[in-house]
């Protein structure tokens, strides 16, 4: 799974660069935002004494993104349930709750680096046209997601022809 990720990631250089933006955007954004917006943001609430941002629950919405290609990897390369668990734990929580630049920068490049390449992968192997095209609908677009009126079909005898198109069918033939 890895290695397939990793040449899927430097044959597709356009992929690529979409990936490493995509997935390597969300770690730096964790840490950035738990290690220095979080501390001068105003509290919401309290949590067991400790104060709680805005910034802290973007914070679980990133980690809730990472934490599962984090584990994935883990079990690929473990194949061990229980170290891909302790592997994403720690490496989270180094890049969350560490104090060390020491260890924060290289859990900081190691969950880019995983994020980047999966984010990649996946890309390359969707066609994100669609995706990217949804901010405007085209009109061949909009007719295609019209549902289909049912209308019956019958068959000439002895052909697999139908007699007539179906009325959406007919339609469609005389705008064209």
């Amino acid at each position: 799974m890895i290695l397939k990720e990793v040449r899927t990631a430097a044959g597709n250089r356009t992929a690529l660069l979409g990936g490493v933006l995509l997935g390597g955007f969300i770690p730096f954004s964790v840490y950035w935002l738990m290690h220095q917006e979080a501390p001068a943001s105003a509290p919401l609430c309290e949590l067991a004494g400790h104060p709680v941002t805005f910034a802290h629950l973007l914070v679980l919405g990133g980690l809730a993104y990472s934490a599962k290609t984090v584990y994935q990897w883990g079990r690929a390369v473990f194949a061990d349930r229980f170290k891909a668990v302790g592997f994403t734990l720690l490496v989270e929580g180094i890049l969350t709750f560490g104090h060390s630049d020491v260890l924060i920068f290289p859990a900081l490049g190691i969950l880019v680096l995983i994020n980047s390449i999966a984010a990649t992968s996946r890309l390359a192997e969707t066609d994100l046209k669609p995706v990217l095209n949804s901010a405007r609908p085209s009109r061949t677009a909009a007719r295609r997601s019209e549902p289909a009126a049912v209308s019956p079909v019958t068959l000439t005898e002895g052909t697999s022809r139908p007699a007539a198109l179906p009325q959406p069918a007919a339609e469609a033939f005389a705008r064209a």
